[in-house]
């Protein structure tokens, strides 16, 4: 921040012209709020004669040298530190944003970046340290297209995924991890190792075993309401299916560890229980919001 510009708007005798040059640093946007916070103070009038008249009176009796601070001097002054205090406090609270069962949101980043939020998900980041360090946490699913610029890191469970500019998918939800580069390059880090997906490549992590596969598409199935799989366990896909249709699946006699690859539709539960099950030989019955899946003898 140019501190001569600052002493300036302290001064006010700043320009427009200086004062939108000064606004470009987030910084002193915190001095504005705190100035407009200060600004609802407002100190009690005083008669000042009659206020010179009472201090005469008060020297006259008084042989003792003490200065005591008018009482509103002493509450303005708390209620100035409270504010400040309160202030301070809320803006470093990190900002949350989450989505229930069949709700998804768009989240514009302070850097212009932009999160499409899948259902049943949360990301959690700092606001006020965004400008020195792009870190988010994410529980759940989302779809990133981020602005060039410093690391943007996505902090999950499973692992850490890192890029500089670009678009990609993140999964993460229990034991299944998944990450989908559409454009440019992320850095998966799990654990101690380090994984470089370019456009077009996917890695998922299920149940300790990671695969590597392709995608052709320009944004993941699930914006467009379809979820999709790659060479995925069945238990996984019908994971996803519980929290997309809010159902409860009974499996019997069905290997949950059958692999699936192709994708469901998100808006019609018959529809995409036929597509999971015709492939695998497997029948269903619905019940309310039960669902049994019947394989073969």
């Amino acid at each position: 921040m140019k501190q001569e510009l600052l002493d300036k708007w302290l001064n006010g005798t700043i320009s427009t012209s200086e004062r939108e040059e000064l606004r470009q640093d987030r910084r002193f946007r915190d001095y504005e709020k705190m100035d407009e916070y200060l600004r609802f103070l407002e100190l009690p009038t005083q008669n000042t004669a009659d206020g010179l008249s009472k201090l005469k009176s008060r020297i006259q009796l008084s042989t003792a040298k003490v200065v005591r601070f008018p009482v509103y001097l002493k509450v303005a002054a708390a209620a100035a530190i409270l504010i400040l205090v309160g202030y301070f406090y809320l803006d470093s609270l990190p900002v949350t944003h989450s989505t229930l069962i069949a709700e998804t949101e768009v989240i514009q980043l302070p850097d212009r970046s932009q999160v499409f939020l899948n259902e049943n998900s949360e990301l959690t980041y700092q606001d006020n340290l965004w400008d020195e360090q792009r870190s988010l946490e994410l529980h759940g699913e989302a779809f990133f297209e981020v602005a060039e610029g410093r690391d943007f890191n996505v902090l999950t469970a499973s692992g850490i995924v890192r890029v500089l500019g670009t678009k990609f998918n993140v999964l993460a939800r229990g034991d299944n991890f998944d990450v989908s580069c559409f454009d440019g390059e992320v850095e998966v880090i799990l654990d101690k190792e380090k994984i470089i997906l370019a456009a077009g490549d996917k890695l998922t992590l299920t149940g300790g075993a990671m695969n590597r596969s392709n995608q052709y598409t320009l944004r993941p199935g699930w914006i467009y309401d379809e979820s999709s799989f790659e060479n995925t366990f069945l238990k996984h896909v019908i994971f996803e299916l519980e929290n997309v249709y809010s159902i409860k699946v009974v499996p019997m006699n069905v290997d949950m560890d059958l692999r699936y690859t192709g994708s469901f539709t998100n808006t019609n539960l018959e529809d995409a229980l036929k597509t999971i099950t015709l492939p695998l030989d497997i029948t269903y019955s619905i019940e309310g919001n039960h669902v049994t899946l019947l394989g073969k003898d």
